[in-house]
């Protein structure tokens, strides 16, 4: 059982740290930063590198939210994942809570 929570929780950094690349990502495709350039054509390019670039990285989100969603739910299919409702917006939960003493105390 140590191993499955060992493996979420490793499968949940592994999907923070790919939404901060697309934060970053989208960031740099809509401000041009933190490589922008003076020319008009180089821009181009540039705009149409950093949009592949963000679409390839918000398909490893997807990756990550599926297997994740996989690991705690053992038994479900594939399939399973894409037939819940607004499964696409799940991708981009950055799945933060705080936890506070209070709570703590209160659940023990």
């Amino acid at each position: 059982m140590e191993n499955r929570e060992q493996l979420i929780k490793d499968q949940k950094t592994s999907k923070r740290v790919i939404l901060f690349f697309v934060l970053f990502s989208t960031i740099g495709l809509i401000f041009g930063w933190p490589f922008a350039t003076p020319y008009v054509f180089v821009m181009l390019k540039y705009k149409m590198f950093w949009a592949v670039m963000t679409l390839g990285i918000v398909g490893c989100a997807f990756a990550a939210d599926g297997n994740l969603w996989l690991l705690r739910n053992p038994g479900k299919s594939p399939r399973d994942y894409y037939q819940r409702k607004h499964w696409w917006l799940h991708v981009f939960n950055w799945e933060i809570k705080r936890e506070f003493p209070e709570t703590e105390a209160a659940k023990k």
